[in-house]
């Protein structure tokens, strides 16, 4: 499990296995398989986690 401290505009891209994303006080959660992407539209705390063996890059927000 991986936490991110005010992810806004964070990308996270996942490069091998599944990975679950979720933002405190947001009901929607996400799915990540290989070669998708996320991009934190929101200030509040990401969890996430391995849903098997895991790769993931976490890229810094643009600008």
């Amino acid at each position: 499990m991986h936490r991110i401290t005010r992810p806004q505009g964070c990308r996270i891209e996942c490069i091998a296995g599944r990975a679950w994303i979720t933002h405190d006080r947001d009901p929607r959660d996400t799915v990540l398989e290989v070669g998708e992407s996320h991009t934190c539209d929101r200030p509040e705390l990401v969890i996430v986690q391995a849903l098997e063996a895991l790769t993931l890059r976490v890229l810094p927000p643009a600008g």
